[in-house]
């Protein structure tokens, strides 16, 4: 075998150079369609031995049916509209543009909390350390649950409820925001920052198109989910034989706007005076077609829950879904 591979090296190197580059061109091109007949053995992971793997199939989006824009003024400074399905973008207002997030911070928080695997049965006492401005709803002194504080941290947007869950896990602030970042990286959130876990620093900061990232990651798990569509919250005070109603601050669940989809399927409120009226929504319709709307900059506390509905009620008159 190796002295008739030395012979056929002698004759292609003696082979007029037309002819040569000729053979050589043939040799190339079959070394390239062999793999896609199978002919060889590949241990690599970017190609199968029998061939090209099937292209993966991706829903379709929505089609657009008629030629209406949408015809109302947004007061937010940036608003994204998404199919659950599809992921396609619906509609984009600065989407990009990077803003800060105030509350819905806790949608990062939570998730980074679950990865911590807490102890649900666990106590915890709040103290000084952890009061801040803002919705509180617990107060200092008194005693829940791991599992209530983390209700009353979404259901409530509580921010000492929220730095109590942090100071639970055991880690630092600096150090659980350190995972909110990096969790936020792994995601792909790529105009997201995180300075604390509650959202009242200006410097948390994300895009519109980041937020449904985060909203539709959140939404996936089911603690989240339940806390963010529940109109109220009755928390146990350990100690006392007493509990505390906390109201969601997600106006479509308490009816403080009349509700014009379907279904809210979770959410988040966000609200610091540097930057406005936020919220971050997963709606659905009659037919179960599931819209992200993530409403940054409104102008007013009811702006937000309004112009997230126009948008979802012009979609739903306007598209059509191939299911």
């Amino acid at each position: 075998m190796e002295i008739l591979a030395l012979i056929l090296l002698i004759i292609f190197f003696i082979l007029p150079m037309p002819l040569r580059e000729t053979v050589q061109s043939a040799v190339v091109r079959q070394a390239m369609i062999a793999p896609l007949h199978g002919s060889f053995s590949q241990r690599g992971g970017d190609l199968p031995a029998d061939g090209f793997p099937e292209a993966a199939t991706r829903p379709a989006g929505p089609v657009k049916i008629s030629n209406a824009e949408f015809p109302y003024e947004l007061t937010a400074m940036s608003a994204f509209v998404q199919d659950v399905t599809s992921s396609e973008t619906i509609f984009d207002r600065n989407s990009s543009a990077v803003r800060p997030l105030a509350s819905i911070t806790k949608l990062m928080t939570a998730l980074v909390f679950l990865d911590t695997n807490p102890n649900w049965a666990e106590t915890i006492t709040l103290t000084a350390e952890d009061e801040r401005d803002g919705h509180l709803h617990v107060y200092t002194g008194e005693t829940l649950s791991l599992r209530d504080l983390f209700y009353v941290s979404l259901v409530g947007s509580s921010n000492n409820a929220t730095v109590a869950l942090v100071r639970a896990t055991g880690l630092t602030t600096e150090q659980f925001t350190a995972a909110m970042n990096k969790k936020s990286l792994d995601l792909g959130m790529t105009r997201t920052r995180f300075t604390e876990p509650t959202g009242l620093d200006s410097r948390n900061v994300s895009s519109a198109s980041d937020v449904a990232l985060l909203l539709g990651t959140a939404l996936e798990e089911p603690l989240i989910a339940k806390a963010t569509t529940m109109a109220s919250y009755n928390a146990r005070l350990v100690g006392q034989n007493k509990k505390r109603l906390i109201k969601n601050t997600d106006m479509l669940l308490t009816r403080g706007v009349a509700l014009r989809v379907a279904g809210v399927e979770g959410g988040k409120t966000g609200y610091i005076p540097e930057g406005g009226y936020n919220f971050a929504v997963q709606v659905h319709d009659v037919e179960n077609h599931n819209l992200r709307i993530v409403i940054l900059g409104a102008a007013d506390p009811f702006a937000r829950f309004i112009e997230a509905q126009d948008l979802a009620e012009w979609v739903f008159k306007n598209f059509v879904w191939k299911d």
